[in-house]
């Protein structure tokens, strides 16, 4: 069977839900659904079950109890899900869920899982010190929790007595409801301090377990008395049932009271607020008498925890214990009386103005007691604090001692090794200090290991020590892990002398592959003809490849040796590094002289056979070194350096540097043009990559100027973001000076200079925004020189914004009149302004208002444009003037001011006028709609029309034709007929282009004036009658083209057959002859048999 361990991520504090937390196992089956039970440690009895909607919706779902489906539950989920959920979790049952407060986890084995692994990891303390407290300690603790919560109890249960009684008697609802909210108050404190108590209890082992369960049956207790506190505070609202309805309780009733008081209030006499004084006065003295009981117990309190007796146990350590503790329960009788006193105090005063004071301060004290009880709270159980006390000076004496153990091991190991600082030491001397510290590390990383899993679950005292040995151990493990780095060092210190010899071997094997390969150069060197070149240049290439991978793998053993050298002690480390540097001189002077003898003699080697790769290799370094010279000056560029000079430079690096891209593009063209040719002829691997190796040369140099170039540009174009920024500042500074001095010769701003302000610390606000984001976005990309001027440039941004808002402080009232001045002249501008685009409008349809409805179409397209971008206009005036009106309205809801009102009324003015426009506006526009489709209905007509014109012209085309076929046919259809009727082939093909023109004019009228047409509906009121007219006319003359193109067809089709059949008839003569021939020329053989061919044989 599975394992479900339930955990807890936010709730560790709550007693109730550390009594959830633990692993559960299947038991069986209830309403459909597996139920489980906690793996049982003492009395503990808990269960995981679901519960259907049998006992209603609001009882189904997920719940935790002491049974399945018993009475004491703790937690509810309501889902409905086949396995216990994960979230959504009440705890208690009838409070609201709470993120994370409990946690499901499933495992399919039932073997440890992580509450085993939590066991198993707090499994040392069940032998330490913590776990060692006697059975006479835990009984003495177990009373005291049961006095705790009894205390609780009493009090809670005299608070609620209290309440009902007091407004049963007519006493004030507002002071019963603050005595039932500290009682509350105590509840809660109780169970925090219980939720404490069971922590340490469990972490005690089997020793603790009776007061877990004892804080286990004591928790629904607690939670009960809440419930019942939560329940007579919600009987202290308004009451719900109906009107005249009997009270559901004494304390419903009192309430139910509260709200209507008598007509006629009770009659207090003089006497009887004297006595309520006296009364309440001896309550303040009462008080006092109790605070300073509390303030005597917890003296005392704290001079027993501070200096426990050495045996608690002994008549001497019990004796002063019940001192102690019963001076507390005296304290807390007195307390308890002290409040019910009040209560009933609270009860005699009649609800009347003349006691409303003594109420109040009634109230008062009720919450004094309620601070009084919290101080007395921890000190009621000294007992159990002195044995928790001694618990954790056990645990941490414990503790405290492999500390000590470990410390002295590491001093022990300190005091062999050698210091950081150090020269190098032995190897003897090195081994004897790893050794010892080999023994003090693992004693160390003990000591904190075991600090930190007591210290994970600690809580209270213990957790204070701790935390302070914490800091020790912190301390220590940073000596061990010093040391550890001084040994380290000093161990490659050893190693740094084996590996110098090792590297020394490896530069003079680079020195003698280059003096060999100057022996292999010397036939190329020497001037004069090589005998045998294509010999000597492989014997070359060899050498120089020998030489390259010599001088690389020194290199590589020196970088490395190098980064070893810096960990080593201080001395072997500074002699290692002088070795080291030598030897990178040597290395690179051995391939420097490899690099010139190759360049020098290269040409003469493999000019001949690379040829145009040579060439543009040549053409391509003298390109690079142009670039490099060019870029030379930004070498050296700096924040000093004038912008001038940047910028020249940069222009004239941007050519060189296109010009040696292409030169490197040139080059590698004709190398692996090269590269072809090797491939058919071979021979020159050699020589290309000789080539390869120069390129590659160049192209780093040239990368090395571009990064120079880089950086200078980036100088650059810091030094102009700056530079341009100050300017901006500098301008910004000019007018908060003058108004500085402005406002300094003192008096009230005339118009003009409050203006003048405005204006100004406008600007500067847009100036200093627009300064404040560029440092913010470059400061993080400028070179570090000129990340200090940004810097200072953002502080005297800064300090101009301070300065401005200084000056808007100190010129508030006037720019505020000045401001409302602007926004009046404004709003009438604004105005205006909305005005005059109506009236440009209204004159763009002049034509139309001078009594012409409908004018030429070509004249209302002119027309109508014109007047469609006045309504643009007008939209846009509406909507700036709109949305002036919107930012003053919003304004003036905080706006201060003596011409405030006159503002507020002249933009009411003004969205006036702007809204008059709109709705002018509006009828502008269905007009101009109108006369739009006035238009586009002109545009219909004469479409129609010009379609039936040239649909007319085609009938007039085809007229003659049907005509002649008229005529034709009457006379007969006799070959001297036809031949009369036919024309000429001139005259039809002339016949056929005029109808072919005709036919493709109509048919493009017809469709000009079917897709005008297509763009209206009936649903048009205005020419809902016209269109189907127009519908119709275009109707007929579709069908009109269709007749003159089909009598068109029909002549075109015929003179086309009339042809065939001429043709075909010319053809078939012409057959007939040739077969004639044929038969002619075949004759001898068909007819006479051959006879005349034979020949005797």
């Amino acid at each position: 069977a599975g394992v479900l361990t339930v955990g807890t991520s936010t709730g560790a504090n709550d007693l109730t839900v550390q009594t959830l937390v633990g692993e559960y196992t299947q038991k069986g089956m209830n309403h459909g659904r597996k139920y489980y039970q906690k793996k049982p440690k003492a009395d503990e009895s808990v269960f995981l079950y679901f519960w259907d909607d049998r006992d209603g919706d609001e009882n189904s779902g997920w719940w935790f109890g002491d049974q399945v489906g018993g009475s004491q539950v703790w937690a509810l989920c309501q889902s409905q899900s086949m396995s216990p959920p994960a979230l959504k979790w009440r705890v208690p049952w009838d409070q609201e869920p709470r993120p994370g407060i409990l946690t499901m986890t499933f495992k399919a084995s039932s073997a440890a899982g992580p509450s085993a692994a939590v066991r198993s990891s707090s499994a040392p303390a069940s032998s330490s010190a913590a776990s060692k407290v006697g059975e006479s300690s835990w009984s003495a603790k177990l009373k005291a929790v049961i006095d705790q919560v009894a205390t609780a109890e009493k009090t809670t249960s005299e608070a609620i007595e209290g309440a009902k009684s007091s407004l049963a008697a007519g006493g004030d609802v507002a002071l019963v409801r603050s005595g039932l909210q500290q009682a509350q108050e105590l509840i809660t404190s109780t169970q925090t301090a219980l939720a404490s108590d069971a922590r340490e209890a469990k972490a005690a082992g089997p020793a603790g377990q009776s007061v877990v369960s004892a804080l286990l049956r004591s928790s629904p207790k607690l939670r009960s008395l809440l419930a019942s506190i939560a329940a007579e505070l919600k009987k202290l609202q308004a009451p719900t049932q109906p009107a005249g309805a009997p009270p559901k309780s004494a304390l419903a009733a009192a309430v139910a009271k509260t709200p209507t008081p008598p007509s006629q209030p009770p009659k207090v006499t003089e006497a009887k607020i004297k006595e309520a004084k006296k009364a309440v006065e001896a309550l303040h003295k009462q008080l006092a008498a109790i605070d300073e009981e509390v303030m005597n117990v917890a003296e005392s309190a704290k001079a027993v925890l501070d200096n426990p007796p050495e045996d608690l146990n002994s008549e001497e350590g019990k004796a002063t214990i019940n001192e102690v503790e019963a001076a507390a329960k005296k304290a807390q009788d007195a307390l308890v009386a002290a409040r019910m006193d009040i209560q009933k105090q609270v009860a005699t005063m009649a609800v009347s103005a003349q006691f409303a004071d003594m109420r109040l301060e009634c109230a008062g004290m009720q919450k004094t007691l309620a601070e009084i009880q919290v101080k007395l709270l921890p000190n009621k159980n000294v007992k159990a604090l002195l044995q928790q006390k001694a618990t954790a000076r056990k645990a941490v004496e414990q503790i405290s001692e492999k500390i000590d153990a470990a410390e002295a091991e590491l001093e022990q190991a300190l005091e062999v090794a050698p210091a950081a600082s150090e020269e190098q030491t032995s190897e003897a001397d090195i081994t004897t200090a790893q050794a010892k510290f080999d023994a003090a590390k693992k004693s160390v990383d003990g000591a904190s290991t075991l600090l930190d899993s007591r210290l994970k679950f600690a809580a209270g005292l213990i957790k204070d020590d701790l935390v302070e040995l914490k800091t020790r151990m912190t301390e220590i493990c940073n000596k061990a892990e010093e040391l550890g780095k001084t040994l380290s060092r000093q161990r490659k210190g050893l190693d740094l002398e084996k590996n110098l010899e090792v590297c020394q071997g490896r530069v003079e094997s680079a020195e003698e592959a280059v003096a060999n390969y100057e022996k292999a150069e010397a036939p190329f060197l020497a001037g004069g003809e090589v005998t045998d070149l294509a010999k000597s240049t492989t014997a070359v290439e060899q050498a120089h490849k020998r030489g390259e991978a010599a001088i690389m793998q020194a290199r590589a053993l020196i970088k490395k040796q190098t980064a070893d050298a810096k960990m080593a002690a201080e001395s072997a480390s500074k002699a290692a590094l002088e070795r080291l540097a030598s030897f990178t001189e040597k290395v690179d002077a051995a391939s420097k002289k490899m690099t010139d003898i190759a360049s020098s003699t290269f040409e003469k080697k493999y000019a001949a056979v690379l040829g145009p790769a040579f060439e543009a290799l040549v053409a391509c370094e003298g390109k690079v070194r142009e670039f490099v010279e060019v870029a030379s000056p930004f070498a050296g560029a700096s924040a000093e350096t004038p912008l001038e000079d940047l910028r020249g430079a940069g222009t004239s690096c941007a050519q060189a540097d296109r010009a040696a891209a292409a030169a490197i593009t040139d080059a590698k063209k004709a190398m692996a043009e090269k590269a072809r040719e090797k491939k058919q002829c071979g021979g020159l691997a050699g020589a290309l990559a000789q080539l390869q190796l120069r390129l590659g040369a160049a192209q780093q140099e040239i990368a090395k100027a571009k990064k120079t170039v880089g950086a200078a540009d980036k100088l650059l174009k810091s030094r102009e973001v700056v530079e341009g920024n100050e300017e901006k500042l500098a301008k910004v500074l000019q007018g908060v000076e003058k108004l500085e001095l402005l406002i300094e010769a003192g008096g009230k701003l005339s118009d003009e200079d409050a203006k003048e302000v405005v204006s100004i610390t406008d600007d500067a606000d847009k100036v200093l925004k627009l300064v404040g984001d560029s440092v913010a976005k470059n400061l993080s990309l400028v070179p570090a020189e000129m990340k200090a001027k940004l810097t200072e440039l953002e502080g005297s941004a800064k300090n101009l914004q301070k300065r401005v808002k200084e000056i808007l402080n100190k010129t508030e009232e006037d720019r505020a009149r000045v401001r409302c001045e602007m926004h009046i002249k404004e709003a009438e501008t604004q105005a205006d302004a909305v005005e005059t685009a109506l009236n440009n409008a209204e004159c763009a349809e002049g034509p139309y208002l001078s009594g012409m409805e409908e004018i030429p179409a070509d004249d209302a397209r002119g027309v109508l444009a014109a007047c469609e971008a006045a309504k643009t206009e007008v939209d846009k005036a509406i909507a700036s003037a709109r949305a002036f009106v919107k930012e003053r309205t919003a304004e003036l809801k905080t706006a201060k001011g003596a011409n405030v009102a006159e503002l507020k009324e002249a933009v009411e003015k003004c969205g006036a006028r702007v809204e008059e426009v709109a709705q002018k506006l509006v009828r502008y526009k269905a007009d101009l709609e109108s006369r739009s489709k006035n238009v586009r209905m002109q545009d219909t007509r004469a479409a129609v029309q010009a379609a039936e014109e040239q649909s007319a012209q085609l009938a007039e085309e085809v007229k003659p034709l049907e005509a002649k076929k008229a005529k034709a046919k009457a006379e007969g259809e006799g070959e001297e007929a036809a031949d009369e009727a036919k024309p000429s082939e001139e005259e039809v093909q002339a016949t056929c282009e005029r109808l072919a023109t005709a036919d493709q004019a109509a048919q493009a009228k017809l469709t000009a004036a079917r897709t005008l047409l297509a763009k209206w509906t009936l649903k048009d009121a205005q020419y809902g009658k016209e269109i189907p007219d127009l519908q119709k006319r275009l109707k007929a003359v579709e069908l009109a083209v269709a007749a003159g193109r089909k009598t068109a067809s029909e002549y075109e089709q015929s003179f086309v057959a009339d042809k065939l059949c001429a043709h075909a008839n010319e053809l078939l003569e012409k057959g007939k002859e040739e077969v004639k021939k044929i038969t002619e020329i075949c004759a001898p053989l068909v007819e006479k048999g051959g006879d005349q061919f034979l020949v005797a044989v």
